[in-house]
């Protein structure tokens, strides 16, 4: 490309800035340099730097606000980020110092070392409660002093928006702008917010304005293209795009966006006149509930599928006779039969989604949140609706579709920071080539983990856990049960309201105010009951009576398809040296028993009661973990084999 073109596309502002990988001897420079650093304890060499850090900032502490504002501003200059590292330092330790004049708060040596990992492209590992928000906040000045944008990709639209007003007053004084994009931002509002220097937003929302930018330039194909008609035809005659360009992202919660959520197709759709009504829906579940399971379909719930088997032929023909799916090609009237087979058998109600104002909604499983804007494709989403005598929506086609997992492969400089990264180090370096480094706590961590204790019913499990909370609350002590459904928490409320014990329920029906509910959960003999959420964006701090009492008892019913979702509902206790315990209650009724290890649920039952036959458990369940986590990771590998073979084939393309 030119350099006249390359100049003019960077002027449009293109949603996807061309990313050069470096030639000769710069790039044998660079890989032989990458293969030195990674050989070295990346921990301890940050940690090294953060001591520096720190020295330095304690020099500057004599400075006048004049003095120090005048230095800041001609330390950030654009090429910070990738300075030699004394360099580096020294503007960081500037950062620093205006960030405890600002907000109040000095950054401590493991802040501080995050921030530099940041800074190199490095996915951070900081236990709950040790201050990603201020890491991310001295980061994020390195990162943006190119005047390119800054991307800082937060949980959900209140994050966003509190984090920028909470670092405003730093990043100005240091010569950034700071904006947040939430939902409810108009056009004009994301054109602003893209241009300021730092940009707060949820992951949702910049990969939507990323597709929208997409469909707006039309059938352009390629780079070349596009700048072409910008000079044949002006500038104002190309629709502009709201984003300049994906430069450098610091994501919170990596371990959700890029690994949990990472094949989540967001998809931009309009109506499809050519979809199937709702009668054939309809009919498709009425054919469902005629077919038995083993003679006509088989159910595979570890991989969640549903396959049809010969003998469901003949009878799929009879039953489909005469209706609306009776004129539809066998292989279209099968795929919906399998659908409304999946909505019976592998989709459940207070689970997977919940009903509200007569719609179906979808609960991410990771955090127990709902997703109101997202459906289900291919019309898995209208058999749901079918399945639960809802008004069945027509279907969309889609226009537009990315998965998280490519849209953040796009940024050339990617950065993440999570409380459960560790489990996922070699994914995080084979898709997205970021190092993990796991930074040690502040203070020393007094989280007690107690052993699992298994049960052989639900029922069981959730009579010993309201058993367990009620005795813990008498005592003062604050407790957190995270549970893993709707349904589930429900049922445990009714078991702690006939104890009597006052409690707060927060789940994807009840979210209002869950910030101030799950702060409020340290307080003495507070009982909170939630779903996965609760591990999410807000910190527990503990009254100092709740302290003396042991501290924020976590119990966990049961353990989830992840063990890094069950660390993040674990970090909600022992926050920066606080005492803290793990009780377990699990049951052989769990999703984890029921799609990995059927066969054996009948003998773990006879021996869950004895001490032998508890461990015993506890090995299955963990190794029904790893094989979830598996089954997962293969999926975001073929994702990523698609993705690989869009980027290969479209290159810079409008349109997939």
């Amino acid at each position: 490309m030119t350099r006249a073109m390359d100049a003019t596309w960077r002027a449009l502002g293109s949603p996807i800035e061309p990313v050069r990988e470096p030639e000769g001897l710069d790039f044998l420079a660079r890989e032989a340099g990458a293969i030195v650093r990674s050989r070295l304890p990346r921990t301890r060499r940050y940690l090294a730097l953060g001591e520096r850090v720190l020295r330095e900032r304690e020099a500057m502490a004599h400075l006048g606000d004049a003095d120090l504002d005048t230095r800041a501003r001609s330390t950030l200059t654009a090429r910070v980020a990738d300075a030699p590292v004394d360099e580096r330092v020294a503007a960081l330790a500037l950062v620093t110092e205006v960030a405890r004049r600002t907000t109040g708060l000095l950054a401590h040596r493991e802040q501080i070392a995050s921030a530099l990992a940041m800074v190199d492209g490095c996915v951070v590992e900081m236990a709950t409660g040790e201050g990603k928000t201020l890491s991310a906040l001295l980061a994020s000045p390195l990162l943006a002093a190119a005047r390119k944008g800054c991307h800082v990709v937060t949980a959900n639209d209140y994050l966003a928006s509190r984090d920028a007003d909470w670092t405003r007053s730093c990043l100005e004084r240091l010569g950034f702008g700071v904006e947040a994009i939430t939902g409810e931002s108009g056009t004009d509002a994301r054109r602003r917010a893209y241009s300021a220097d730092v940009t707060y937003s949820t992951s949702r929302e910049l990969a939507a304005d990323f597709l929208r930018d997409r469909l707006a330039l039309g059938e352009v194909r390629a780079v070349g293209s596009h700048a072409l008609r910008v000079l044949i035809a002006g500038p104002r005659a190309v629709a502009q795009p709201l984003q300049r360009g994906l430069h450098r992202a610091i994501v919170d919660e990596a371990d959700f966006v890029l690994i949990d959520d990472a094949v989540t197709p967001l998809l931009i759709s309009a109506d499809d006149g050519s979809a199937p009504g709702a009668e054939s829906y309809e009919q498709a579940r009425r054919i469902a509930l005629e077919l038995t399971e083993g003679e006509h379909f088989s159910v595979d719930r570890a991989h969640r599928e549903i396959r049809l088997l010969a003998r469901a032929n003949g009878e799929i023909d009879r039953l489909a006779s005469g209706g609306a799916l009776g004129a539809r090609l066998p292989r279209d009237r099968d795929a919906m039969i399998r659908q409304a087979l999946s909505a019976e058998h592998l989709y459940t109600r207070d689970q997977h989604y919940i009903v509200r104002d007569g719609a179906v909604v979808i609960v991410d499983e990771s955090t127990g949140r709902t997703m109101p804007d997202r459906t289900w494709r291919d019309g898995m989403h209208q058999a749901v609706e079918a399945k639960e005598r809802l008004e069945v929506r027509s279907a969309k086609r889609t226009v537009a579709r990315i998965s998280f997992q490519r849209f953040f492969r796009m940024y050339p400089h990617l950065a993440g920071m999570s409380g459960t990264a560790l489990e996922s180090r070699r994914e995080f370096v084979r898709i997205y080539r970021s190092p993990v480094v796991p930074m040690p706590t502040h203070r020393p961590s007094r989280r007690r983990v107690v052993k699992d204790r298994a049960f052989t019913g639900a029922i069981e499990r959730d009579e010993a856990t309201a058993a367990e909370a009620a005795r813990r609350a008498s005592a003062g002590q604050p407790v957190l049960i995270g549970s893993s459904s709707v349904a589930e928490s429900e049922r445990l409320s009714v078991l702690l309201r006939e104890r009597g014990v006052e409690h707060q329920v927060l789940n994807a029906v009840r979210h209002e105010e869950e910030a101030s509910i799950v702060a409020r959960a340290g307080e003495p003999g507070r009982v909170t009951v939630a779903t996965n959420m609760a591990g999410r964006g807000t910190d527990i701090r503990l009254a100092p009576e709740s302290v003396e009492r042991g501290g924020l008892c976590v119990i966990a019913t049961g353990r989830a398809l992840s063990a890094r979702i069950d660390r993040q509902l674990f970090g909600r206790c022992g926050r920066q040296g606080d005492p803290g315990e793990v009780v377990i209650f699990s049951s052989l009724d769990d999703e984890l028993a029921r799609r990995f290890f059927p066969r054996l649920r009948t003998v773990l039952a006879k021996l869950a009661r004895t001490g032998a036959g508890q461990r015993l458990v506890t090995l299955v369940q963990r190794s029904a973990q790893r094989r979830a986590e598996a089954i997962a990771y293969s999926r975001r590998r073929e994702v990523l084999k698609g993705d690989d073979w869009l980027d290969d084939a479209l290159g810079f393309a409008g349109r997939e």
